[in-house]
């Protein structure tokens, strides 16, 4: 049984990216009241590389911690640039 046609599930979609999308740029207005650009920067980029770790490690479940380390390694490389 499907809930919803491929077209409602696009807007679906769409609205609660818009929303979220919305929502982004006030979070960053008020963070920019109490914070400098650079903290509410950082503070972004720890926060997507703790939500892309939590990600890889879930659809990773079949590989070891071993065989992950050279991606993990390589992933936070540019994470450190883009964060400074």
């Amino acid at each position: 049984m499907q809930l919803m046609s491929p077209y409602q599930l696009a807007v679906f979609e769409t609205i609660i990216s818009t929303i979220l999308w919305g929502f982004g740029f006030v979070a960053t207005r008020w963070a920019l009241i109490g914070m400098g650009p650079m903290w509410v920067n950082s503070l972004r980029m720890l926060f997507a590389f703790m939500i892309g770790l939590f990600i890889l490690a879930f659809f990773s479940r079949n590989r070891s911690l071993k065989a992950m380390q050279p991606i993990i390694k390589l992933s936070l490389i540019p994470g450190l640039f883009l964060a400074s």
